[in-house]
């Protein structure tokens, strides 16, 4: 038999590639398994012979109606010719292993652009109030990401970690009140949840949370939070309200996507988005956001960028 790699002068791997591409641009398009590859042999200009030494090796299959061949992609041999098949045929094999959750996620992300469409309409109409949405979202971003604080400022203030824990975050509603009032003026976060509330919005049934003045004083004092209040301005208020806010709303309608692949389109959409509302460029804002963290790092108060950060998904 001759030797595999004579086929084609030496190129049986350009072959093997050239199928494989079709393969995987196939599987993109939502093709069943069963119909991706599939290439007629006049249209490859791939000689009978070189089909035929393809077939011997078991690199190919081939349609007994027609003369259309595909890439035999359940054969190992062709991944281990070079580092470029290899890692096409993993693609190849992670498209068809998630086909369905692949599927789902393109629902997903339908439904996010619609949802964000709406959130900013109602926000243009002024059925929404942009300073709901900061208030809830800033919460949401201290919820998720907890309050972090030197260690030996929380014991200095007669705080145990676990009460720490308690009372930082029976505290975050009344921050972010705080740091929402530097764009407008807000009563409570109370007043934010039943107006969005009223509008239709399903808000996971947030709690309203009290802490007593005197530790909401010491929790303040320990995170140096009129310092983070003083470097932070109303666009980065805006930015991370806002971006917060469409995570969270995605999230609790159960349309943030699966896949991390598929959170780059939600990324892009959540960033139009606040184009769109704040009429200003996201660029701008993110350059803007990173020169005022850095100076509070410069500050030596290194813990706000863990609590006052942007959410993974963007």
């Amino acid at each position: 038999m001759k030797p595999v790699q004579d086929i084609r002068t030496g190129n049986v791997d350009s072959i093997l590639d050239e199928l494989l591409t079709f393969f995987i641009e196939d599987l993109i398009e939502k093709k069943e398994v069963s119909e991706v590859g599939w290439r007629s042999v006049s249209d490859l200009r791939i000689s009978k012979k070189d089909v035929d030494h393809l077939k011997d090796y078991k690199l190919i299959e081939t349609d007994n109606e027609s003369d259309k061949i595909r890439i035999d992609f359940k054969n190992s041999m062709s991944a281990k010719r070079n580092s470029v098949l290899k890692t096409k045929l993993m693609q190849a094999d992670y498209f068809i292993d998630n086909k369905k959750i692949i599927s789902e996620d393109e629902k997903r992300i339908e439904n996010s652009i619609k949802i964000l469409k709406d959130v900013s309409k109602m926000s243009a109409d002024k059925s929404i109030m942009i300073v709901d949405l900061v208030a809830i979202g800033l919460w949401r971003m201290m919820d998720i990401t907890g309050m972090s604080a030197e260690s030996e400022r929380i014991f200095t203030a007669g705080y145990s970690p676990k009460k720490w824990s308690i009372l930082s975050h029976k505290s975050i509603q009344k921050l972010s009140i705080e740091l929402t009032r530097k764009i407008q003026k807000i009563n409570s976060f109370n007043d934010a949840i039943l107006r969005m509330r009223k509008e239709g919005f399903f808000l996971d049934n947030i709690n309203i949370t009290n802490i007593d003045d005197s530790d909401f004083s010491k929790i303040k004092e320990i995170i140096d939070w009129d310092i983070i209040m003083n470097e932070l301005d109303e666009n980065d208020v805006v930015l991370l309200g806002l971006t917060w806010f469409m995570v969270y709303h995605l999230s609790v309608s159960n349309t943030l996507p699966l896949m991390t692949e598929s959170s780059m389109d939600i990324s892009d959409v959540i960033k139009s988005t606040v184009e769109d509302i704040t009429g200003k460029n996201w660029d701008d804002l993110i350059e803007n956001f990173k020169k005022n963290i850095k100076s509070l790092e410069e500050k030596n108060i290194y813990w706000a960028s863990f609590f006052v950060t942007l959410p993974e998904a963007i």
